[in-house]
């Protein structure tokens, strides 16, 4: 008969997970405190790893509150917009990883091993579904300023998240192993050499990350700048007719700041900067827009709303020639869940107020490679730089560069900003590009392949980024295999570990 354990204990292992899971939150954007996973998830694995406290249910009820901690902070951006959603969004995602757990326990005395595993998968599905998915919040986001940026151009986003799970597992171990008094030393040193053989791995793969493949060598550079018009940020402040006058305005007269004598070839304009009423070669807004690219004689590319009857519309990018005609448009691939859309709006529609999201975004489906003048460039917009096979499928084919144009004017705070902010520097570093992002009131950047921002706009107010983007044709390993090679890994820890877990039982019989 299982020895019962008590309900204080059970709370308290939540408790701690929850704490740990708010620790492991402060290395998100805007706070940065990027070493912050490492002790907590450790601590995580450790509560999870003792087989003689943690049942199925229990491991389902820490890997639950870890999560919650993690997103309570993480994800606080959408209480702005509703609070019942964002308490909503916080326990879908957190169930990922409280099931995570639950699996985890399964594996009986394997359940060290199979945990980073499982927490990698948990994240990738999150990533991926509902809807899309929903990477903002990932702990991959915290690590942007740490070594661990490097081993996005190997395995992108989620590899980045799978080392910190590995490494706090053997930093787990170990500490459970030495802190047994069951065992006598001798019977220590073959789990202690094969955790120093991990982390020994682990380290080499973060050092062979630094030098691996990243895009080459440039074959020019293009001058190029980001406009961003400035503004008040939030919802609610004015009339969407009258902001979308504003903003147009603002980032128009912007532009014309930008001198003929700077030689810049590529001028991006924020996401959703021109709002039409009709197609876009009928609408009076486009000729102030082919003008500012005849004048600097450059290609210009801009943000456009275009309507689609009464209840669609389009997010486009348009670019312009300097001989002032449009030269190529791409339609927005991943698109907003209840942002730009809402799925299946007559089931939602009976529990929630829609009239937030009159229109629904008609998807994309294009590769997001644009040729122009300036070189093949592929195009992301706004939410799609949180996906980094958004920007493999631009950069493999043919992209040079990365531009990124965005709209975060709807958020008071500089949270996703930031997560967005980056979203694009992990995204750099995976395709091996250089990126340059424009938004409509911040963030604004240009950033290396290397993920160092050279230049950064501040949040509200108007500017303008400058920088020289080096074209690239090379490849990442990322770019050539994506991140299957991760969860196909990850998938065959889970297998061995119950296999383990099933040898260990039958020689217990």
């Amino acid at each position: 008969m299982k020895e019962r354990i008590p309900i204080k204990k059970s709370v308290l292992f939540c408790f701690i997970a929850l704490i740990c899971g708010l620790l492991a939150s402060l290395s998100l954007p805007p706070v940065n405190l990027w070493i912050m996973p490492f002790p907590a998830i450790a601590i995580l694995f450790y509560i999870l790893s003792d087989t003689s406290a943690v049942n199925k249910k229990r491991a389902f009820a820490i890997g639950f509150s870890f999560a919650v901690g993690q997103f309570i902070l993480g994800l606080l951006w959408a209480d702005y917009f509703t609070a019942v959603g964002y308490l909503l969004l916080v326990a879908i995602e957190s169930l990922f990883f409280g099931l995570a757990g639950f699996v985890a326990a399964a594996t009986g005395k394997s359940r060290m091993l199979a945990l980073p595993a499982l927490f990698c998968l948990a994240e990738y599905a999150r990533d991926n579904w509902p809807f899309g998915g929903l990477p903002i919040g990932s702990l991959a986001l915290g690590q942007t300023d740490s070594p661990l940026i490097n081993l996005a151009r190997l395995g992108g986003p989620i590899l980045i998240v799978f080392y910190l799970y590995l490494f706090a597992s053997c930093v787990a171990f170990l500490v459970r192993l030495l802190t047994e008094g069951r065992k006598n030393a001798g019977a220590k040193i073959k789990p202690l050499l094969r955790t120093a053989v991990k982390l020994v791995f682990l380290a080499g793969l973060l050092s062979f990350s630094v030098v691996a493949p990243d895009g080459g060598g440039p074959k020019y550079y293009i001058k190029a700048a980001a406009v961003q018009g400035g503004g008040r940020r939030g919802l609610g402040y004015e009339p969407t007719y009258i902001a979308k006058k504003r903003v147009f305005a603002a980032t128009l007269a912007e532009t014309k700041k930008i001198p003929v004598s700077s030689a810049t070839r590529l001028v991006l304009w924020p996401e959703d900067t021109v709002s039409v009423n009709s197609d876009i070669k009928n609408s009076s807004l486009t000729t102030p827009v082919a003008n500012q690219a005849h004048r600097l004689r450059a290609v210009l590319i801009a943000g456009f709303v275009v309507p689609d009857g009464a209840k669609h519309f389009y997010n486009k990018l348009v670019a312009f020639s300097q001989k002032k005609q449009i030269i190529g448009e791409f339609e927005k691939v991943h698109l907003v869940p209840f942002g730009e859309y809402v799925p299946d709006r007559s089931f939602f529609s009976k529990f929630a107020n829609l009239s937030a999201v009159p229109k629904d975004a008609i998807s994309g489906h294009g590769s997001g490679m644009l040729k122009t003048p300036a070189g093949n460039l592929a195009l992301l917009i706004s939410y799609e730089t949180f996906f980094t096979q958004r920007g493999r499928s631009g950069v493999r084919a043919g992209g040079g560069v990365l531009l990124v144009a965005t709209n975060t004017a709807s958020y008071a705070s500089s949270q996703v900003p930031s997560q967005e902010l980056a979203a694009s520097k992990i995204q750099a570093v995976s395709e091996g590009r250089s990126l340059l992002q424009a938004a409509t009131t911040g963030y604004s950047a240009a950033i290396t392949p290397r993920g160092s921002v050279t230049g950064l706009s501040p949040l509200g107010k108007s500017d303008i980024v400058y920088t020289r983007l080096a074209y690239r044709n090379g490849s990442t390993f990322y770019d050539l295999c994506g991140s299957a090679p991760v969860i196909i890994i990850a998938i065959l820890i889970v297998i061995f570990s119950f296999l383990l877990a099933y040898k260990s039982n039958r020689s217990a019989l």
